[in-house]
């Protein structure tokens, strides 16, 4: 099941336990991580809201879709790395 970043997890099906998947999601690095993304959907969507005309899409929409592609991947990222810290104190 993916998690709220969209992380998939381990790719060798280990699972965390409930402690290390709650010190995964408050991890600094990551709450971070998916603030910025936050940031970045809720600014389009205020624009959307109100600047919904053709060149809006045109011209402004492009670069904050890849902002927002940029800060999917970097979430990503760092779940991944993370992760991997927290089942390597096993």
């Amino acid at each position: 099941m993916a998690r709220p970043g969209g992380y998939e997890g381990r790719k060798d099906g280990a699972m965390l336990t409930n402690e290390q998947n709650l010190a995964l999601m408050n991890d600094p690095r990551r709450v971070a991580a998916q603030s910025a993304l936050d940031e970045i959907v809720r600014h389009i969507h205020e624009d959307i809201k109100s600047n919904g005309n053709a060149m809006y899409y045109m011209t402004v929409l492009p670069p904050l879709l890849k902002r927002l592609k940029d800060a999917y991947e970097e979430l990503a990222i760092v779940e991944a790395t993370v992760e991997a810290e927290i089942a390597g104190k096993r």
